[in-house]
């Protein structure tokens, strides 16, 4: 319903499926902690998820959430809040569950555009664009 008000009287003909390469085994551990910090998850909540995340990789700034087990979808979604503001920064509609996003567009060029400028977005957040697995349709 959201969407059908996002793009109510635009021109969408394209979406643009992003495929994150191994999203969840990507995830830098370190990262998520300050993004739930900046979302305003107050700081004893912060500690002890970071002291669980130390607990299975040993080391905080390493890589990776177990995939699968209930936290992970919410963390997951937490940790590409800032790829959504980027897109409603830029007024494109879009939709995400987790790593699954769709981006709605005008043109194949905006599109191949959009793509170009996401690549370095997500870089910025230690992810990378399974170019393989995303398509515009």
């Amino acid at each position: 319903k959201d969407m059908r008000k996002k793009t109510s009287g635009t021109r969408i003909k394209y979406v643009l499926k992003i495929d994150i390469a191994n999203f969840f085994g990507s995830i830098n551990q370190h990262t998520l902690v300050n993004v739930l910090a900046d979302a305003g998850l107050r700081k004893p909540y912060v500690d002890r998820l970071e002291n669980i995340l130390t607990s299975f990789s040993g080391d905080r700034s390493s890589r990776g959430i177990i995939q699968g087990i209930f936290p992970s979808d919410i963390l997951g979604n937490f940790y590409l809040e800032p790829l959504d503001r980027f897109l409603d920064d830029k007024g494109v509609p879009s939709a995400r569950y987790v790593d699954d996003v769709y981006i709605f567009v005008k043109s194949v060029n905006e599109a191949e555009a959009l793509v170009r400028e996401l690549i370095p977005e997500l870089r910025s957040y230690d992810l990378s664009l399974n170019e393989a697995k995303s398509a515009i349709i």
